[in-house]
């Protein structure tokens, strides 16, 4: 059931056919772990609806500089152009001549450069806590807490009700920064397929120009 509001009003709307007088469910609808966490305080894992956002450092104008990294969706169109016009390859060279195809590999390699450093100070990150005796010491007190169960253990991926109140947390978030590097590990792989495509495209123009390929 999706939510509409609107003058005053809401309205639920059912996503697939229902008869008169039939028991329908609410959900949260299609939101990803970041919008879960910060509005009701838990995660889905796995999430179909997970998301990773862009935002590109511009100056503002007429360029889309925000941009959502989805499953469905792993290299938005919309971020390759916004790429290739700052990476000075122009807005609408057409992927079809070698001009293009460079503009296009070099919007690629930089957004490829960008999810490397993403993933890599993900990684780090979640090295550097869920490995610390930081972490350690968190998931110690938590246990310690008077809600705490004796089956308790850090190294759990999901929560369970008999969870105390920090250790949940402290999976929640384990779990939303697993989802995140996932996601960009994911557009990473679909970054180099569409540039190796892009590389065979314009070693086949070079060749057309050179004479060492006839059409």
């Amino acid at each position: 059931v999706a939510w509409r509001t609107g003058s005053g009003r809401v309205a639920l709307i059912a996503g697939t056919p229902c008869a008169k007088g039939e028991e329908v469910f609410n959900n949260y609808g299609a939101k990803s772990n970041e919008e879960l966490l910060l509005g009701f305080g838990f995660v889905l894992d796995p999430n179909p609806h997970d998301e990773f956002k862009v935002k590109l450092s511009a100056p503002p104008g007429t360029l889309q500089l925000v941009h959502y990294i989805k499953k469905d969706r792993l290299v938005p169109e919309s971020l390759i152009e916004a790429v290739q016009v700052l990476t000075g390859g122009g807005q609408h060279d057409p992927p079809t001549c070698a001009e293009g195809e460079m503009a296009r590999i070099k919007a690629l390699a930089a957004i490829k450069r960008s999810l490397q450093g993403r993933i890599t100070k993900l990684e780090t990150a979640r090295k550097l806590f869920w490995t610390s005796k930081n972490y350690d010491l968190k998931a110690r007190k938590a246990a310690q807490s008077p809600c705490a169960s004796s089956s308790d253990s850090p190294g759990d991926s999901v929560a369970s009700p008999k969870d105390s109140p920090g250790l949940r947390r402290l999976r929640m978030a384990r779990i939303y920064r697993e989802g995140q590097i996932t996601l960009l590990s994911l557009s990473l792989s679909h970054t180099q397929k569409l540039l190796s495509t892009h590389a065979q495209r314009l070693s086949r123009h070079q060749k057309l120009a050179t004479g060492e390929l006839k059409t």
